[in-house]
């Protein structure tokens, strides 16, 4: 039955871009213009044991305080790290190896979830596993735009 439950859950997610895509404010990818610079105002991360989908536990991620910067050749510069990253939005997601490099190499892509001239909120959902036990994890950033 659980495994049942989990395929349910995994093919959710699998068509949440299809079901958001069909509705919503935004007519388009057109619509979402996130070149600039957003610092995270909040980061929740949400997970839960594979064996054991009843107890969720949630917590502030780290990643409160980064400055992304987007720029119109899509290159991705966070403010802490390095690297430079890449990106693409279609519609309502948001791919960038940044996910695959600090999340998960599953976790290519983000959610977007809400999204206005001066606030960002991106979801990314993965699959972790180490010695204390194998979690589905849901991280959720959102970003308020920096004027320049």
């Amino acid at each position: 039955m659980k495994e049942i439950k989990f395929l349910f859950v995994a093919l959710f997610v699998a068509f949440l871009p299809i079901m958001f895509t069909s509705c919503g404010q935004r007519n388009g990818a057109d619509d979402i213009t996130i070149v600039g610079k957003w610092e995270v105002k909040e980061a929740i991360r949400a997970y839960y044991f594979v064996n054991d989908k009843e107890n969720l536990f949630e917590s502030e991620s780290y990643e409160v305080g980064q400055v992304w910067e987007f720029t119109k050749d899509g290159k991705l510069m966070v403010s802490d790290v390095a690297d430079t990253f890449t990106y693409t939005v279609s519609n309502n997601v948001l791919t960038t190896n940044y996910a695959t490099t600090h999340y998960s190499e599953l976790a290519k892509f983000f959610l977007i979830e809400e999204y206005t001239a001066d606030l960002l909120k991106l979801s990314v959902h993965y699959r972790e596993k180490d010695k204390v036990g194998e979690r589905d994890v849901t991280n959720t950033l959102t970003f308020s735009r920096l004027v320049e």
